[in-house]
């Protein structure tokens, strides 16, 4: 049989979508044609929205971080997350066993380690300088992780491609690094807990992504894991040191914005793994970096390094390069 046939069942349709047999329809069938296209891979549309929305996410939580403080941030994303529970359904025909919960147990502590270390990476550095260390350097240690746990495939291409992620990261942080040896030493801390947020990070959705693979991957019982363990754990540390604050009229506000956004934050990134390879979606999130500090020069005025620019350059050119090969490849059928 032949192959395109076999792909295809309308082979004559799409022959014709393709300009191998002259077109006899209006202008609209060629619209429709494009849209389709475009729509082909949906992953990697809700791949680019993650990157989006985790820029959003990270300002926002650094805004409420500097308005009540890091574990409150920690627990106010969290119930926004229970938001997406009441989707629930059991299904007769789904079953889970105790690799289905340890991975689920894995992913809600991971995410609220990684979320606290960030918050705290944000408020000791700065919001768009904790942000490019834990999204930007995730997507080498995500890809090694993804290759050796997951199963998944990495050719010399996308290996070039997150190399020139890694180098990027380099230049994107000099300036934080700079900073921290003449300050109090605090970047150095945030530093830290950013990178340590990285690993949890890196390891956190390749296990979203093992779900994925298992059919096991319900966004509602991610998303109660995930809230589950950040209200836990930012509740004990909140009842302990006393450090509850009352947030005023104009701060809720800033609550719910943040809630909504971590809302479809969290929707784009599961649909995203769902459908992609985990290093399209780690080296897709490396968008959000250039778009928060895009944020911090036109509203907080800073000044950024010729250095962190050319770092910027690079994850805006491997991110697009990477999507637009895994793009062409699929259309061609090439297997990943």
């Amino acid at each position: 049989m032949d192959r395109g046939n076999f792909l295809r069942p309308d082979i004559a349709k799409d022959k014709e979508q393709l300009g191998l047999i002259p077109q006899t329809g209006n202008e609209e069938k060629e619209t429709t044609k494009n849209l389709n296209t475009v729509f082909q891979r949906p992953g990697l549309v809700w791949a680019v929205l993650a990157g989006v929305t985790t820029s959003a996410y990270a300002i926002l939580l650094g805004s409420v971080a500097l308005v009540s403080n890091p574990m409150q941030s920690l627990f106010i994303s969290s119930a926004f997350l229970f938001v997406l529970v009441v989707f629930i359904s059991w299904k007769e025909s789904e079953s889970y066993d105790w690799r289905d919960l340890g991975l689920y147990i894995l992913c809600g502590f991971l995410h609220s380690v990684r979320t606290g270390a960030g918050i705290i990476a944000i408020v000791l550095t700065s919001t768009a300088d904790a942000s490019a260390i834990l999204y930007y350097n995730q997507a080498i240690p995500a890809s090694l992780i993804a290759c050796i746990f997951v199963g998944e495939r990495l050719d010399i291409a996308d290996g070039a491609l997150l190399l020139v992620n890694g180098v990027g990261l380099i230049l994107v942080c000099k300036t934080s690094v700079d900073k921290s040896t003449s300050d109090d030493g605090s970047s150095v801390q945030g530093i830290f807990l950013a990178c340590f947020g990285v690993s949890c990070y890196s390891f956190m959705y390749n296990f979203v992504r093992l779900l994925a693979l298992r059919k096991t991957a319900a966004p509602p019982l991610i998303a109660f894991m995930f809230g589950f363990n950040g209200i836990v754990i930012s509740s004990i540390y909140l009842s302990i040191t006393g450090s509850w604050i009352i947030p005023k009229c104009d701060q809720i506000t800033l609550y719910i914005c943040l809630g909504s956004v971590t809302i479809f934050e969290f929707y784009s990134f599961t649909q995203a793994l769902a459908a992609e390879n985990a290093y399209i979606v780690a080296a897709s999130i490396t968008l959000s970096v250039p778009l928060t500090y895009c944020y911090e020069v036109i509203f907080t005025n800073r000044v950024i390094a010729w250095q962190t620019i050319l770092g910027v350059v690079f994850s805006i050119g491997s991110t697009l390069i990477l999507q637009a090969k895994s793009y062409f490849h699929d259309q061609i059928g090439v297997p990943y």
